[in-house]
C-alpha cells in the first residue's frame, strides 16, 4: 500500500497542468525513487517466497541483479544505438522498432518469470531502458496505448474480478480490517509526504498538496497482489 500509482500520478498532473510546476516536479520525481524501490523490493520478496530454501532465494536475487546490469550495459547501448540508426529517436518509433520494444518486453517478462521474479519486473526493467530523448519514450507510449486500453486492460481486469472473492468480506471484524488498512495506508503516504515537504521549506498548501498526490493509489496495487 506504500506504492504510488506514477500512471494515475502523471494524468491528475497533467489535468491540473502542474507538470511544469515546482510541486509537479517534487511529486514526478518522487513518485518515480517510490515505484522503483517498490518494485526492487517485490522482485526481491517474490523471490523469497518462491524460493525454496536461503540459497535458492540468494541465486534468485543474485541472478536478477546480473540481468539488470546486463540490460544497462549490454541491451540498453545497443537498443540506443539502433535507434539513432534508424532514426527512431529524431523522427519517432518506426513499426520495426515499436515491434522490437514490444518483443523485448515480452522476452524480458518471460526471463524474469523463469529465474523465479514476477514477469511485471522483467517488463518494468524494458520501460526503464527506453530513451527518452526526442521524447522516444512518449512518442512510443502514444502508439501502444490504445492497444492496451483497448485490448490488454479489459482482459486484466476480467482476470483480477475471477480471483477476486468479495464473498469473502463476510464479517465485521474483515471490514475493520479493510478500513483500517485504507486508513492506515492513506494517512501514512500523506502525513510522511507533507512533513518530508515542509521540511524542504516548502509552505503549508504544497505540502499539503505533495501528500495527497503521494497517496494515489491505481492498478499497481492490483498488480502487486
Amino acid at each position: 500500500m506504500a506504492i504510488t500509482a506514477f500512471p494515475v500520478l502523471c494524468r491528475i498532473l497533467t489535468e491540473l497542468k502542474l507538470l511544469q510546476d515546482r510541486v509537479g516536479v517534487v511529486v514526478l520525481s518522487a513518485g518515480v525513487g517510490n515505484d522503483v524501490i517498490g518494485w526492487i523490493l517485490l522482485a526481491l520478496c517474490v523471490a523469497l517466497v518462491n524460493a525454496g530454501s536461503g540459497i535458492s532465494a540468494l541465486y534468485v536475487l543474485l541472478t536478477c541483479v546480473a540481468y539488470v546490469l546486463f540490460l544497462v550495459y549490454a541491451i540498453r547501448p545497443l537498443f540506443l544505438w539502433t535507434l539513432r540508426k534508424t532514426g527512431s529517436i529524431q523522427n519517432g518509433p518506426s513499426q520495426s522498432m515499436v515491434g522490437l520494444t514490444m518483443l523485448m518486453i515480452l522476452a524480458s517478462a518471460f526471463f524474469t518469470g523463469i529465474i523465479g521474479v514476477h514477469p511485471i519486473f522483467g517488463a518494468f526493467l524494458i520501460g526503464l531502458i527506453c530513451p527518452h530523448d526526442g521524447g522516444f519514450a512518449i512518442k512510443l507510449t502514444e502508439k501502444i496505448e490504445d492497444l492496451v486500453t483497448v485490448f490488454f486492460l479489459p482482459l486484466y481486469f476480467a482476470l483480477s474480478g475471477l480471483s477476486t472473492n468479495i464473498g469473502l468480506l463476510d464479517s465485521g471484524i474483515t471490514w475493520a480490517y479493510v478500513i483500517g488498512v485504507i486508513a492506515v495506508a492513506f494517512v501514512g503516504k500523506f502525513v510522511g509526504g507533507t512533513i518530508a515537504a515542509r521540511l524542504c521549506k516548502m509552505v503549508w498548501r504544497e505540502s499539503f498538496t505533495v501528500g495527497v498526490m503521494m497517496s494515489c493509489k491505481g492498478l499497481v496495487e492490483l498488480i502487486v497482489l
